[in-house]
């Protein structure tokens, strides 16, 4: 006699209209059916929610993310302790990166790209790491001037001073430095090169103010005379400008 299609039905793991319990969804992990995984991990009550059972739609979203990009900001807002995951938030950011690439390669008419796209950016990986900050800041130099980038490279070095030796930081702070004082990119400028990255700069910035511009000096000035770091000649420059 041939089984009947309830009986075969009724031999499957999560079969239509049961709930899947743990069983199940390890079951479908070691199969790697991970999409079914993330669909069904929810029938599992949440106080029967294990460590086990975060783990595992962990490893399912990460995997799931890491083919289709576009899925990680649904799944982290559906999931809100994804974003503890380093594999996961790994998977999220690069994820946010490649978005952030593509926004910036799209043309509409009156669009802010800078703050659309690096807007975008910081709402799809908001624990983005410092390193994946640098590298959005340098993806944005490609199609930029330097001074564009100092603000994701600012947001980096809030997170490490370690980004402060990077050659791009320096580029994009003294570019920044060279703008209007009141522009919001070289008061971000200041802040970089005479505060949170000062040691690292000091170097770069008293080099630069040996033939200053008028805005270089603008912006420079009273900082480097607060610090004493200030030649009597370029001292003596910044009065008869005004700083």
């Amino acid at each position: 006699m041939k089984p009947t299609l309830l009986m075969v039905l009724v031999g499957l793991p999560g079969w239509a209209g049961a709930p899947a319990n743990m069983d199940d969804l390890q079951a479908m992990a070691t199969t790697g059916a991970w999409s079914e995984l993330l669909e069904r991990a929810e029938d599992v009550p949440a106080a029967k929610r294990s460590p086990l059972w975060k783990e595992l739609v962990a490893s399912a979203a990460t995997a799931v993310v890491q083919a289709d990009e576009t899925r990680a900001s649904a799944l982290a807002s559906r999931y809100p302790f994804l974003s503890a995951n380093t594999a996961f938030a790994k998977a999220q950011g690069q994820a946010a990166l490649t978005a952030f690439e593509k926004c910036l390669r799209v043309e509409r008419e009156g669009r802010d790209v800078l703050l659309d796209c690096e807007g975008g950016l910081r709402k799809a990986a908001p624990n983005a790491t410092p390193e994946l900050l640098v590298q959005a800041a340098k993806v944005l130099r490609r199609q930029f001037n330097p001074a564009a980038s100092v603000e994701l490279y600012a947001q980096a070095a809030s997170r490490s001073k370690d980004v402060c030796t990077d050659a791009g930081l320096q580029e994009s702070t003294l570019a920044a430095l060279e703008l209007p004082a009141d522009a919001p990119r070289a008061k971000t400028g200041r802040t970089l090169a005479f505060e949170t990255c000062w040691p690292a700069l000091s170097p770069a910035l008293k080099s630069a103010m040996v033939h200053a511009s008028s805005y270089l000096r603008a912006n420079a000035c009273g900082p480097l005379r607060a610090k004493k770091a200030l030649t009597e000649l370029q001292d003596e420059l910044c009065r008869e400008d005004g700083q």
